[in-house]
């Protein structure tokens, strides 16, 4: 779950991963405009997954903490909500038309600053909002803001007692890990620019782009069945940013040949970049998962895969039906909407066994096609799949037949490694004590 969870922070708006900034470059857009046309996929890649893993802890009898052991929400807002005043920063300086380096390097500012500050840095939305509704030299504000804070800080002695940690040892230690945690990814992108450049240099990309468009026989379905492989692989052995760069020399050019807009390509392939990362055999944040939760791979990779089966589909769904970028008319985009929502719905608990109760395998079969029938854009297909989809709420609801519960196979070996640890530690920490 976290795997397939961290996976998609990438593909979610505001902040979105660099992959995403390089796109907005090569469209010449501005990168709030590429944040607004990832919105619904992300949001529909979320909602999946939310009901992928509502609909296993209902069929697995899977139960949340009580509530007398929660920490309370206002105790956590209170105490940490000044820590997402530097998203807000980033978000609102893209929104009024900033760079994304600006907006960046002031997210940074803001976020070693909001460390220090603590509580205080709840005022700090107060500035944003005297910017928003008198709007100024908006740098001028933010940094006479942060001053106004620092001495209100400076006055108390906690406040003066942190700033020799945080100007000693945290701010330089940040630095040192982003600097360290860039070089992969600037060996990876300098190693992608030599790619392209020879590819520029003899052609190649021309020849590719007919090879593609030779074997699809100009039809879009096996053109972007093509695409999707050569993303996955490529996502495999290269961080996004690089792996996109190739692809958007290779692959792309293909595609929109075929018709497709050029911001649905370049999202297509952005979004299978990202996916390999939880994709078998070699899924990184599947191998992070699992090393961390002593699980066997497999079958961990096989849940992550069953958890973000939507992640594979939502692209086609944004290339035949563009109105899930904003692109159309507010009436087409808000169907597709709600049709997509049911069809991720359906989806889910096609693949998991359960509805509002267990599913039997006629159920489940119903609940597959209807996935189908929703996500495709068409009235008819939407008429058709929310007949299915009822059959099967009335069947659940009115049908008396033997619901016996189904085991996914991949689940229960990750769950039973889990509980098998679990009992080691407890085993181990009896025989310290």
């Amino acid at each position: 779950m976290e795997a397939v969870a961290s996976t998609g922070g990438q593909i979610m708006p505001p902040v979105m991963g660099a992959a995403a900034f390089v796109m907005a470059e090569f469209l010449g857009l501005p990168y709030i405009t590429i944040a607004k046309h990832a919105a619904i996929p992300a949001l529909l890649y979320y909602l999946a997954l939310y009901f992928a893993i509502h609909f296993e802890a209902q069929r697995t009898g899977l139960r949340g903490l009580p509530r007398e052991e929660l920490p309370s929400l206002r105790t956590v807002v209170v105490d940490k909500g000044h820590l997402f005043v530097p998203v807000f920063i980033i978000v609102y300086l893209m929104l009024v038309g900033y760079t994304a380096p600006m907006a960046a390097l002031w997210g940074t500012l803001a976020a070693a600053l909001s460390t220090w500050v603590g509580r205080l840095g709840w005022l700090y939305l107060l500035v944003l909002l005297v910017e928003f509704i008198l709007p100024g030299n908006i740098m001028v504000v933010l940094g006479l803001g942060w001053l106004v804070l620092a001495a209100i800080r400076l006055a108390t002695p906690q406040g003066r007692a942190g700033l020799k940690p945080l100007l000693t040892k945290l701010f330089p230690d940040a630095l040192e890990d982003g600097a360290r945690n860039t070089l992969a990814v600037a060996a990876a992108c300098a190693c992608a620019g030599i790619v392209i450049g020879v590819i520029a240099l003899t052609g190649a990309g021309l020849q590719f782009t007919s090879l593609v468009l030779a074997a699809a026989k100009e039809s879009l379905i096996p053109a972007l069945t093509l695409t999707m492989i050569a993303g996955i692989i490529l996502g495999m052995g290269m961080p996004t940013t690089p792996a996109y760069i190739v692809q958007a020399a290779l692959l792309i050019p293909a595609l929109i040949k075929l018709g497709v807009l050029p911001i649905a390509a370049h999202m297509f392939v952005f979004y299978f970049a990202i996916i390999s990362a939880i994709t078998p055999p070699v899924a990184m944040a599947v191998y992070a998962a699992a090393g961390i939760g002593k699980t066997n791979l497999w079958a961990t990779g096989l849940a992550a895969m069953r958890l973000g089966a939507t992640g594979f589909i939502v692209p086609f769904m944004f290339v035949y039906g563009t109105s899930l970028l904003f692109v159309g008319s507010w009436l087409e985009v808000i169907t597709t909407i709600i049709s997509s929502c049911l069809g991720v719905v359906c989806l889910s608990a096609a693949l998991h066994g359960w509805l509002t109760k267990p599913t039997v395998w006629w159920e489940r079969v119903l609940l597959g096609i209807a996935a189908f029938l929703l996500i495709k854009p068409g009235l008819l297909t939407d008429v058709l799949g929310l007949v299915l989809l009822g059959m099967v709420v009335a069947s659940q609801k009115f049908l008396d037949i033997v619901r016996p519960p189904i085991e996914a196979k991949g689940m229960a070996e990750a769950r039973g490694s889990a509980v098998e640890l679990d009992a080691a530690r407890v085993e181990r920490a009896k025989q310290e004590g």
